[in-house]
């Protein structure tokens, strides 16, 4: 700091001189390449170097200003000048090594995001392996059967599996002793169902002659019934046309007997009416008589009637 002309300089002594600073400038003023190792590893020792220079200064500065205010600003601004010119060196690398680090941090997400696609790129082949037999679940054996030809058809290659090349196989075997095993079991089910399904077929049309049968009989009761139903019926109309007649007969005959009677009655009422009249008539003239006989019949005359 002798060469300084400034007063501050003049007052204020710091460690690192103008010419410290001007090798510093110097040395890293071409920026190390922190693609190669070797330029990293440059890029990071320079940082280093600069860091503890400018963290010297600090130190150094916090001691030369306990003696005095005044003397604390001039150190403070001393080391402020410093401190802005070892950032000037400095920036510019940590800003480098920070691009740098992004750079390689970004490819190795872009490494790992690569392994992880491919992963799941073989994990999804493995996995159409597993839906093969999934698809057949509940199939028909023939259908079963064709899946099971494709499965034992498919070739497991390295290409495709790479470091999972052995679990492929070994999944592939399984699936494929799974797929064999579920078509003996979907063709014994077939089996089981067919020879049920014509148990019941056979039932069925043992039941549709029975009830042929039933049917055939209930229509032949019926008829006899209807038949003997049909014979109550003209029995019950001819014994009801019988009564009838005969109640008509009676009825007629009845009416016969009352009418007789009735003129019976009449007759011997007009025989007594003549007598009545002829005895009345020796009172009194005939055609009187008559008028009187005819007040009487028709209650004109109180309290007196007349009765054969």
């Amino acid at each position: 700091m002798e060469n300084m002309t400034s007063p501050v300089t003049q007052v204020v002594k710091y460690s690192a001189t103008e010419a410290q600073l001007e090798e510093l400038k110097l040395k890293y003023e071409i920026l190390p390449d922190p693609t190669t190792p070797k330029g990293y590893r440059d890029l990071k020792t320079g940082i280093a170097e600069i860091r503890q220079n400018r963290t010297g200064i600090e130190k150094e500065r916090k001691a030369l200003k306990a003696d005095a205010l005044e003397y604390g600003r001039r150190v403070d601004a001393e080391a402020k000048r410093i401190t802005e010119k070892l950032l000037e060196i400095e920036e510019p690398m940590k800003k480098l090594k920070q691009e740098e680090d992004e750079r390689r941090e970004k490819i190795k997400r872009e490494k790992e995001e690569a392994a992880k696609a491919k992963e799941r790129a073989i994990e999804a082949k493995a996995e159409a392996i597993r839906d093969i037999y999934r698809d057949a679940m509940g199939k028909d054996s023939e259908y079963v059967a064709k899946k099971l030809i494709e499965l034992e058809s498919m070739e497991i290659k390295e290409a495709d599996f790479e470091h999972m090349t052995e679990r492929a196989v070994i999944l592939h075997g399984k699936i494929v002793d799974m797929m064999k095993e579920l078509l003996a079991k979907t063709t014994e089910q077939e089996r089981v169902a067919k020879e049920q399904e014509e148990r019941e077929a056979e039932l069925k049309a043992k039941e549709a002659e029975l009830e042929k049968q039933r049917l055939e009989q209930e229509a032949l009761e019926r008829k006899q019934r209807e038949e003997e139903a049909e014979k109550l019926r003209i029995q019950k109309e001819t014994t009801i046309k019988a009564l009838q007649e005969a109640e008509a007969k009676y009825q007629a005959e009845q009416e016969s007997k009352r009418i007789a009677e009735k003129e019976e009655a009449q007759k011997r009422y007009d025989v007594s009416k003549d007598e009545a009249i002829t005895k009345l008539c020796r009172s009194v003239d005939h055609d009187k008589a008559v008028a009187i006989f005819d007040d009487i019949e028709n209650g004109r005359i109180p309290h007196v009637t007349f009765s054969a």
